[in-house]
This record gives structure tokens, sequence and C-alpha cells, in this order.
């Protein structure tokens, strides 16, 4: 009986991780787009009053540049 539950509990945490945590965790993130990343109104005042802003630039404007590469 012991290993029989045993078996039970590492399937049933394993089909939890996989069906529930990422199956379905990742598309109702998908579906929810922008709607999904709030923040709380605590930590959303303490981002104005830091001035931290969310965008969705690059950090520098470099990044969308091609680097020059060296020939020879």
């Amino acid at each position: 009986m012991g290993r029989s539950m045993l078996f039970a509990l590492i399937f049933g945490l394993s089909m939890d991780v996989l069906v529930v945590r990422i199956l379905l965790g990742t598309a109702v993130m998908k579906l929810l787009g922008r709607a999904a990343w709030w923040a709380p109104g605590p930590l959303a005042c303490f981002y104005d009053r830091s001035g931290i802003k969310e965008t969705d630039a690059p950090a520098d404007d470099t990044a969308d540049k091609p680097v020059p590469v060296a020939v020879g």
C-alpha cells in the first residue's frame, strides 16, 4: 500500500506541475496579455514616486542597431 501511495503522490504532483502550472498558466497569461501584469496599489504608488516606468522599448537605443564586424 505504501509504494502505490507514493507513486500516486508523485504522479499527481507531476501532473499538477505539467498541466496546471506550465500549460494552463502560460495559456492564461497569453490570453490576458497586458492585463495579467499589474502591480498592487501600494507598489504602484511606490513606482510612481520613485520614477520607475514600464516601457516596451529596449533599455538602450543600440539594441536594434547592427554591430560592425572587422574583416581580415
